[in-house]
């Protein structure tokens, strides 16, 4: 175990949520762009899904007002571009992309693994897709964004099969958590030694 791991669970507790269109997943739909719109952009206070009803209403009751760190780990679309590199999603608040791409810079430092991540890869608002319906619609990050007590609400975007040329794999995905939890840990730190 890491020592981010370690602290971590001596420290943190997590609210893993392993999925949440199951149901289209067992019908062979994998939901990107569903009519009237997918998963990830059901986070308004009208919900259709009966899932995003219930993360809206657990992740408040858990948090207590006590969330710090947010992450929507996201798929992307199956392939092609910006579809097979690890990437975050900006939203229409600049001064929480600013807080992501600060997050970023640290999480491009801590890649040890065999899946990079590489912070120019990222798709502010109002580039590529990330425009008109995302910005209409609450996907997952602006949703955490917007969380009593919160320091950063993202998300990020997680290919199905590579990532830059490099075979998504058990083990890969797994290093990345690493990773990825060692930027956290670095993070809220370095924003808790800051406020003092």
């Amino acid at each position: 175990m890491t020592r981010a791991a370690r602290t971590s669970r001596e420290h943190v507790e997590f609210l893993i949520v392993p999925f949440v269109d199951k149901d289209g997943v067992e019908d062979g739909d994998q939901g990107k762009n569903r009519k009237p719109y997918d998963h990830n952009r059901d986070y308004g206070e009208n919900c259709i899904y009966p899932s995003v009803g219930a993360i809206r209403e657990l992740v408040p009751a858990w948090a207590g007002g006590k969330l710090r760190f947010g992450i929507d780990l996201h798929c992307p679309h199956i392939r092609g571009p910006h579809n097979e590199v690890l990437y975050f999603v900006g939203g229409p608040d600049e001064a929480a992309w600013a807080r992501c791409l600060e997050f970023c810079a640290l999480l491009e430092s801590a890649c040890r693994g065999p899946l990079p991540y590489f912070a120019k890869d990222n798709l502010p608002f109002g580039q590529g897709w990330n425009t008109t319906q995302a910005g209409v619609l609450k996907s997952c990050g602006r949703w955490l964004c917007e969380q009593p007590g919160i320091l950063w609400g993202h998300t990020i975007e997680f290919p199905y099969a590579n990532v830059s040329g490099a075979v998504v794999s058990v083990e890969g995905a797994r290093a990345f958590g690493r990773d990825l939890l060692a930027a956290m840990e670095r993070y809220l730190k370095e924003v808790v030694e800051a406020a003092g």
